[in-house]
């Protein structure tokens, strides 16, 4: 039986753990880690416009649509409830800019990019008084997924998942994000993480969530490709806890929230070294500021016999 942990990016300082056991599906047991919030570092993330990200409107698919290419990918879904505001992310071309200024800061710091669903279209415009179709475009393939319920329940990855296996996401291939418009209280992102050691072993759901505490600036969405914001943070550390990281064996593994990067006796204060690091517990800024593995000894190009993201099936050379 494979296991797997739950674990969650939260917007405050200082943690105070607790601890449920569920099991949500057929899989196996699963643990989650809840600490409460406070405020980020700074106040919180600035707000976000939220207006169109290119000229023209992205088709929307309330399906994975066909044809993306073959072997591992992430799908990402955009999830709708019945009592929190839905603009759209995904015909505006938010959530498609978001993952491609993610992808050129991971090009930069790794020489990787992750393998994501994608299609192509030919775009409309309006020129002169008429419409235009241009040259064929690629964008990433967002789901849209309306799921009828209210925020408060799904404010958890295992609703998350419980809904999307429903709604026929659940391919063995496909590892799925999801920005979801919920309240999840102080968290800000959660995800599956393995433990097994295996790099074949890895989470399949992961959830942003797009309404809880103002220190997490889910919904500060990058402007510009060059300039990832404080949403693009907690996307990617979410995508990277899919992958197994941080490993318990890492040298600054954080005891205080495992799966993290802290240093022991600072952790959670502005003098922790590691505060830069993605992969440190709390919301500290957006992802232009952050860095990958701070001292490449925790989880990529490390020298330890523990799991190293370039083993992560859904990454490609850039």
């Amino acid at each position: 039986m494979r296991v797997r942990v739950l674990v969650v990016l939260l917007s405050g300082a200082l943690a105070v753990p607790g601890y449920a056991n569920a099991s949500h599906d057929p899989a196996p047991e699963v643990r989650t880690v809840k600490l409460l919030p406070l405020p980020a570092v700074g106040g919180g993330a600035p707000s976000s416009a939220l207006g169109r990200r290119y000229g023209w409107i992205v088709p929307r698919a309330r399906k994975d649509r066909p044809g993306s290419g073959s072997g591992r990918r992430v799908h990402v879904v955009y999830v709708t409830t019945t009592d929190r505001p839905a603009p759209d992310l995904d015909r505006r071309g938010v959530l498609d800019f978001s993952l491609r200024a993610i992808n050129r800061w991971m090009a930069k710091r790794s020489g990787r990019t992750w393998r994501l669903d994608t299609f192509r279209f030919r775009p409309k415009v309006r020129r002169d008084g008429r419409t235009v179709r241009l040259a064929r475009r690629s964008a990433v393939d967002v789901t849209f997924v309306p799921s009828g319920r209210r925020s408060a329940s799904m404010g958890s990855v295992a609703d998350v998942a419980d809904l999307l296996r429903a709604r026929g996401f659940h391919r063995s291939d496909r590892r799925y994000l999801a920005f979801v418009a919920a309240d999840a209280g102080g968290v800000c992102g959660e995800a599956e993480y393995p433990l097994s050691p295996s790099p074949q072993a890895v989470g399949q759901y992961a959830a942003v969530f797009l309404y809880s505490d103002r220190g997490c600036g889910t919904r500060a969405f990058a402007k510009n490709v060059t300039r990832p914001s404080w949403s693009e943070a907690v996307t990617l550390h979410e995508f990277l806890h899919n992958d197994g990281v941080a490993p318990l064996t890492s040298p600054h593994t954080c005891a205080e929230s495992p799966g993290h990067i802290c240093t022991a006796g600072v952790a959670h204060t502005d003098l922790d070294p590691e505060m830069a690091d993605l992969m440190f517990p709390f919301v500290t800024g957006p992802l232009r500021t952050k860095v990958l593995d701070r001292g490449k000894d925790d989880y990529l190009d490390h020298p330890w016999p523990h799991r190293d993201l370039r083993d992560s099936g859904y990454l490609r050379r850039a």
